[in-house]
């Protein structure tokens, strides 16, 4: 089962996965974490690996991973496996 997807987080609104991008990633808002919901992954992931991640690892097409890199440009939020607090 995946983390409750919001759209708002603690700290203010999070931009929402725009709906193109709905079936690779969603936001967990109570993290603040980006998740790569393909049913082999489900991991979250550093919004600046997202695009590299779905390219190498899903064989997104450039065309998702320019869409993806103009998500994370408006994405508020920069953390890795140390800044995220475990549940």
């Amino acid at each position: 089962m995946l983390p409750n997807m919001s759209s708002v987080s603690a700290d203010g609104v999070v931009p929402p996965v725009p709906p193109e991008l709905g079936y690779l990633i969603a936001l967990n808002a109570e993290y603040s974490v980006l998740i790569c919901i393909s049913s082999s992954c489900q991991h979250a992931l550093k919004p600046s690996t997202i695009a590299r991640h779905l390219r190498d690892r899903h064989k997104a097409p450039s065309d998702v991973q320019k869409q993806v890199d103009a998500y994370i440009a408006e994405f508020p939020f920069e953390y890795d496996h140390t800044s995220v607090p475990l549940p």
